[in-house]
């Protein structure tokens, strides 16, 4: 008897064991008369069974191999849409830089522009400042010669 993790277990591997003895007793000696008929019954019936458990399970396996392909279809499709999002994605980051870039260079471009500004702010002040002290916007120079 095997070591096995049930009793149903067991009687089916005895059950197989039986039918394993019963075939070749069938086909070495035969079986008297009188059970022969029984015995060829019981194989046949045996076989059928056999015939049906293992269209079963290819038709299963066939099943479970047909999910497995629709999943992969599924898996594919999703992974090929994925990457057409990914792809608009970088496509939309791309020109988002390009706008930032431009922003940043008129950024660049107001900033000079009020630096001039302010400087030329400043210039007009000081001008406004020396006029209303009667202050020569350009200090003369004296040159006195020496004698």
């Amino acid at each position: 008897m095997s070591l096995s993790n049930s009793p149903e277990s067991d009687d089916l591997v005895l059950l197989a064991q039986l039918e394993e003895l019963v075939r070749h007793l069938q086909s070495a000696a035969g079986f008297p008369q009188s059970s022969q008929r029984t015995v060829i019954r019981w194989l046949a019936k045996k076989d059928q069974e056999s015939t049906r458990f293992k269209e079963a399970s290819q038709a299963e396996q066939l099943e479970i191999a047909r999910s497995a392909k629709d999943a992969a279809w599924e898996a594919s499709d999703a992974a090929e849409r994925a990457a057409i999002t990914a792809e608009r994605a970088a496509v939309a980051v791309e020109r988002d830089a390009t706008a930032a870039e431009a922003a940043n260079r008129r950024a660049a471009i107001a900033i000079i522009i009020t630096a001039i500004s302010v400087a030329i702010v400043r210039i007009g002040v000081w001008i406004v400042h020396r006029d209303a002290l009667h202050l020569p916007i350009v200090p003369r120079l004296s040159w006195s010669m020496p004698s």
